[in-house]
């Protein structure tokens, strides 16, 4: 009788840590998923503020093309006044 009710011991105590078990691997599972979720959304916010920063970086280069453009056109403007002074001095004194 006493090994019997030893076995019936020993059996609600396995039951016990099987459905531990269970619990833990469940609360495993649930870790994992919220874990994926923060690493998606982790990952999605990294990806748009390297847009973001692609985007201004282009924009900064635009700007720096514009400016470089805009001062090879005054340069050429200037050059084109001294050429036509020079040719109206000539012209004045021929």
């Amino acid at each position: 009788m006493a090994s019997r009710r030893s076995r019936r011991v020993s059996r609600r105590s396995r039951k016990g840590s099987k459905k531990a078990f269970r619990a833990a691997a469940k609360r495993a599972v649930k870790l994992q998923k919220s874990a994926k979720k923060a690493a998606s959304v982790a990952q999605a916010k990294s990806k748009s503020a390297s847009a973001a920063q692609s985007a201004a970086q282009s924009l900064a280069q635009k700007a720096a093309q514009a400016q470089a453009h805009a001062q090879s056109a005054a340069q050429s403007a200037t050059a084109a006044q001294a050429h036509a002074q020079s040719s109206a001095q000539s012209a004045a004194y021929a």
